[in-house]
C-alpha cells in the first residue's frame, strides 16, 4: 500500500512549487521515472502541466489523470 503525505499551501505559485518539489522527490533522481498526478478536471491538468513545465528543469513522463478517468 502506498504512503500518503498531506501538505497545506497557498493557492497559485506556492502550490505549483510544492507540487514540483513532490514530483521531483517521487522521481527519486530519475528524471524519466513515471509519476501520476490526480487532478479534478481536464482544465486543471492542462494548467498544472504548463505551470510545472515552466519551472526550471520542466517535467517529463508525468501523467495528469482526472478522478473520473481514474475510476
Amino acid at each position: 500500500m502506498a504512503d500518503f503525505d498531506v501538505h497545506a499551501t497557498a493557492y497559485g505559485r506556492p502550490a505549483v512549487e510544492l507540487l514540483g518539489t513532490q514530483v521531483k522527490a517521487a522521481k527519486a533522481g530519475d528524471p524519466l521515472a513515471p509519476v501520476t498526478v490526480i487532478v479534478p478536471s481536464n482544465y486543471a491538468a492542462v494548467s498544472t502541466r504548463r505551470a510545472l513545465a515552466a519551472q526550471p528543469g520542466g517535467v517529463a513522463n508525468v501523467s495528469f489523470l482526472t478522478l473520473h478517468r481514474m475510476a
